[in-house]
């Protein structure tokens, strides 16, 4: 089998036990809504904050996880998410 190549669509796995020590809370639930498809400002508008803070949030994500993109982050999300999520609360 060939080595994988670098650029690949896969986003990194990391242990859940490393995601919920390298992210905060909020940062969680922030990737879950992201993962989710929904918009910085929908996201915003549901937490109360500012879409500036959500762009701070994902740019965090973004760093923390490994990832290039949002898009990324939200693979590495599902791949990387115990069962039932992370205890978000909401719809």
């Amino acid at each position: 089998p060939q080595a994988p190549t670098e650029g690949a669509a896969s986003p990194p796995r990391r242990p859940e036990h490393a995601v919920k020590a390298a992210l905060t809370q909020r940062e969680l639930q922030v990737l879950g809504l992201v993962s989710e498809g929904r918009r910085n400002k929908t996201i915003a508008c549901e937490l109360g904050v500012s879409e500036h803070t959500v762009k701070l949030h994902v740019h965090h994500i973004i760093s923390k996880i490994g990832v290039n993109n949002r898009t990324q982050a939200a693979q590495w999300y599902h791949a990387n998410r115990p069962p039932g999520g992370y205890g978000r609360s909401g719809p």
